[in-house]
């Protein structure tokens, strides 16, 4: 019987994994206790942190209220932006809600970098 071969896990759903299980074992709680503030099934969740389940939009703000932390925080990401993001989000808040959902949906399609940011040309600035 031939085994299956372990799926390939995305990137960014491997830092999600990480953030999600370090935040959780900082805070002392199991697994049941996240899944059960966050309105999640216990077993989904730990699918989640072991890399076999990409969670929805909805359950990953649910993760990240539950632990009392920001979406990108949970990422691991920068709590800093730069002054570019920051005009970027200021426009994004100040969008109607059609528009703001209009540009999500754009920037999800859009493909991810295969190399990283440092390896990746710097746009010019006008």
């Amino acid at each position: 019987m031939k085994r299956r071969a372990k799926p390939k896990i995305d990137p960014y759903v491997a830092d999600l994994c990480g953030g999600l299980r370090r935040r959780r074992e900082e805070l002392g709680l199991t697994l049941d206790e996240l899944a059960n503030r966050a309105d999640l099934s216990p077993n989904y969740l730990g699918a989640i942190e072991l890399g076999r389940r990409d969670p929805s939009i909805a359950s990953i703000r649910a993760i990240a209220d539950a632990l009392r932390i920001s979406v990108a925080q949970l990422f691991g990401l920068p709590q800093t932006l730069s002054s570019r993001a920051l005009q970027v989000a200021r426009l994004f808040d100040s969008s109607p809600k059609e528009q703001q959902a209009a540009l999500l949906l754009v920037l999800y399609a859009l493909p991810k970098p295969a190399l990283p940011k440092s390896a990746l040309p710097k746009p010019a600035l006008k």
